[in-house]
């Protein structure tokens, strides 16, 4: 039980902490390789492509996950892309809502991996930017969707500035649940270099 007098933190916890180096880079890449991924639908390019579209999925709303897809698939683009969609819902091992709604779409631009076990979020982010054969990596989570110029207008702010390694695009709040949809407010985005990129 716990007295009024007595430290929440032992003095030996507090040398723990103080010995750790918290701005040490680490690579958390491969924390879970003991976790297989299969690939289900699809297949990885041959040759390395421009840019992956990754869609982290997990026991989502389909509704939710379809109209994210569409938003990839409907992209007025002039160059190559691929659509990954990961599955990080290990406990169905029968096929997924996604896997066959992705199945009836017969898009081969649309790549789907499957993990034997629940990574969690970040893990699953990671081995997703593992699979893809990309020189870019964009992320589209399963709540939302991309206006049908998206990659064609990162592409032309790449191309018009060839030393960034990061790009963050403007977004705008959409509450379909509460009825609460603002088109004209816009969240900026931007560019920059980070420390490290794929």
């Amino acid at each position: 039980m716990w007295e009024e007098n007595q430290p929440v933190i032992t003095e030996k916890d507090l040398e723990e902490v103080r010995s750790r180096d918290f701005l040490k880079i680490v690579d958390h890449y491969h924390d879970m390789d003991n976790i297989e991924t299969k690939l289900i639908l699809g297949e990885k390019p041959k040759k390395t492509i421009f840019l992956t579209i990754i869609l982290p999925v997990y026991n989502h709303p389909q509704e939710f996950i379809r109209r994210a897809v569409q938003s990839a698939l409907k992209q007025i683009c002039s160059y190559e892309y691929q659509l990954l969609v990961i599955d990080d819902y290990a406990s169905q091992k029968s096929p997924t809502d996604t896997e066959i709604y992705l199945r009836k779409l017969n898009d081969p631009r649309v790549v789907y991996y499957k993990n034997e076990e629940n990574m969690g979020v970040f893990a699953n982010w990671n081995r997703a930017v593992i699979l893809s054969n990309s020189t870019w990596v964009s992320f589209l989570h399963s709540d939302d969707f991309l206006k049908d110029n998206y990659l064609e207008s990162m592409k032309r702010i790449i191309d018009e500035n060839p030393n960034i390694d990061q790009l963050a695009c403007n977004y705008k709040k959409l509450d379909f649940i509460h009825d609460n949809i603002d088109v004209s407010k816009e969240i900026i985005g931007g560019g920059g270099i980070a420390p490290c990129g794929k």
